[in-house]
């Protein structure tokens, strides 16, 4: 079992951190923030390497293309924008949600975005021509939205208590059995796909199978908001976030926390 500590602390942002993820060379990070910009980081020297700036309102989040040459980032001013990461130059700008931009997500080929707004909608866009190619009205904000690992399904977290697994194929939906552990505001596929992870502002982390719907664990809720949930690449470990600044990290079968890391500033 390993054993966990902080090694860097990136600072540069202005205001609050919305988002952070690496890149799939594991050499640099992106990080996104309600100053506007999205910053991109070096791991070995922690410091900032680049900043892209062009949004008009907080970067909800921004993520590495699977190749690593582009950046995508989302905003509350309602567009997707596609970055290059070497000139640092915007590359396209997709526009047609009507209200804030809460999450996008790359699918494994790279060909295809999914993005969730709180115009209640989830959309698809072709990344070459930048166009919308598909529409999934949901009624509802939509908070998360993730591909699977085979990019034939998503998952979203979205307002009042709702998680739904969608086929992009056929259009069908799983919800999530168990809508009493309030509202969802992370999910993310395993990385073999047959599990969903979510965690609600309730505190509550939990696992559920997809083919069944049934729970994987569910781990007892905590006294402080849960802000984010990610599997670790063996999908046995989950790291979470929680607003009492600390960052847990549990184990799925055993249902267990087996570390604390604690005094993480403003998690």
């Amino acid at each position: 079992l390993k054993y966990f500590k902080s090694s860097k602390v990136l600072q540069g942002h202005s205001k609050c951190v919305n988002s952070v993820n690496l890149s799939p060379d594991g050499l640099t990070v992106a990080s996104s923030a309600d100053d506007r910009t999205v910053a991109i980081w070096d791991m070995t020297s922690g410091s900032k390497i680049q900043e892209l700036v062009g949004h008009c309102g907080c970067v909800k989040d921004a993520r590495f293309s699977p190749d690593g040459r582009m950046i995508m980032s989302c905003s509350n001013d309602k567009t997707i924008r596609l970055w290059d990461t070497i000139s640092s130059k915007e590359i396209k700008k997709l526009e047609g949600h009507t209200s804030c931009v809460t999450r996008v997500d790359f699918s494994p080929d790279g060909k295809t975005i999914v993005s969730g707004s709180y115009d209640g909608t989830i959309r698809l866009w072709d990344i070459h021509s930048g166009q919308e190619i598909q529409r999934f009205d949901e009624c509802i904000d939509v908070n998360d939205v993730k591909f699977s690992p085979d990019g034939n399904r998503t998952v979203s977290a979205r307002e009042y208590c709702a998680i739904e697994i969608l086929d992009l194929e056929s259009g069908e939906t799983i919800t999530d059995p168990d809508e009493s552990s309030g509202c969802p505001a992370k999910v993310q596929f395993s990385p073999d796909g047959a599990s969903v992870l979510c965690c609600s502002e309730g505190g509550v982390i939990k696992v559920w199978y997809v083919a069944s719907g049934t729970y994987v664990k569910k781990f007892c809720s905590y006294s402080s908001e849960v802000l984010g949930v990610k599997f670790f690449p063996d999908g046995q470990t989950i790291v979470a976030g929680l607003t009492d600044n600390t960052l847990r990290l549990l184990d799925v079968q055993l249902g267990v926390e087996i570390q604390k890391l604690e005094g993480i500033p403003a998690v």
